[in-house]
């Protein structure tokens, strides 16, 4: 495959759209670069030695989010990527990308099933939901949802006393996903504490 071939396609065609009105341009585009990064460095210390799927993990992780924001996006992504990536890709390729794009965000089916590479790109995908890419989706959509700053503080909090966060986590497939979860929570405990004292106008 040509990378940066397959790279170009992915920034013409989301590159620079939003998924969400109070989203960046191109949100989705850097996440699934972030992604793709994310995935590679946990297959380092979960496979170690096996870089035989980096391509394919890679491209998958790009295209994942596509679609984001239309129900049903991981088909609708895999059916698209299909699309566009027909004849940059062997036929195999494009049906291991495809079919990592389809089941990207299926969490909680029979894990036995699933091949590591998949579940790779999975823990890698929820990873970059938090530690200070939660701060910047949460402050983003802010003054859309009306939230104030303290409001902020609490919504982020309220993510943790209701379970939302331990949910995720519960959902990532190794050791080491936790492992890396564990110390973005404790960043953002950090900082939703300290949010809490600022917005009050008092000192740290």
């Amino acid at each position: 495959m040509n990378l940066d071939k397959i790279k170009e396609i992915a920034f013409q065609e989301f590159g620079a759209k939003r998924s969400h009105s109070w989203a960046e341009r191109g949100n989705k585009y850097a996440h699934g670069l972030r992604v793709a990064k994310l995935a590679l460095t946990l297959r380092e210390k979960i496979l170690i030695g096996d870089g035989t799927q980096d391509e394919i993990i890679t491209v998958a992780a790009w295209f994942h989010d596509i679609e984001n924001g239309t129900e049903g996006h991981e088909r609708k992504g895999a059916k698209r990527t299909r699309a566009l990536l027909y004849g940059h890709c062997t036929d195999a390729e494009l049906e291991a990308i495809c079919g990592m794009i389809e089941i990207h965000d299926d969490r909680y089916f029979d894990r036995t099933l699933a091949s590591e590479y998949l579940k790779i790109l999975q823990d890698a995908d929820q990873l970059d939901h938090f530690g200070v890419q939660e701060f910047w989706r949460a402050f983003l959509e802010a003054p859309s949802n009306g939230r104030s700053f303290d409001d902020t503080a609490r919504f982020l909090k309220a993510r943790r006393e209701t379970g939302e966060v331990a949910k995720f986590r519960s959902s990532l497939n190794y050791p080491q996903s936790r492992e890396i979860m564990d110390e973005k929570i404790a960043f953002a405990d950090g900082v939703i504490a300290r949010m809490e004292v600022e917005g009050k106008g008092e000192i740290y």
